[in-house]
């Protein structure tokens, strides 16, 4: 195999656009009282339900502050029902009683104008 090869294997393999975000939980909706938890989520993770029924906001952070195509996506059932989406947020404060969470690529498919 010629080096280019491999370039392009790892291109399919490792695409640039993955990013992963830094969440912590917390009880309140004010972020005054102690963390509940801290975590690491990333595209393909899946639906997460850490916390649920507990935690009131979130604060994240993003470990490639270019990947504004990514979002961490809350929702009101513990599915990540696409229908029941309660707030959304790529950096910053998100407060939401929520039932499950999960990053999601808001341009995926053909949207090539999807953030406009």
């Amino acid at each position: 195999m010629r080096p280019q090869t491999y370039f392009y294997l790892f291109a399919v393999i490792f695409p640039k656009s993955i990013t992963a975000y830094e969440i912590s939980l917390f009880p309140s909706l004010q972020f005054r009282s102690q963390r509940l938890a801290s975590l690491v989520v990333r595209p393909g993770d899946g639906c997460k339900t850490d916390h649920t029924g507990v935690a009131s906001s979130a604060m994240l952070k993003s470990e490639d502050t270019s990947a504004g195509v990514f979002y961490v996506v809350f929702f009101e059932g513990n599915d990540c029902n696409p229908d029941k989406i309660i707030a959304r947020g790529n950096d910053g404060c998100v407060k939401a009683l929520y039932g499950s969470f999960e990053v999601w690529n808001v341009c995926e498919g053909d949207k090539t104008d999807c953030l406009n």
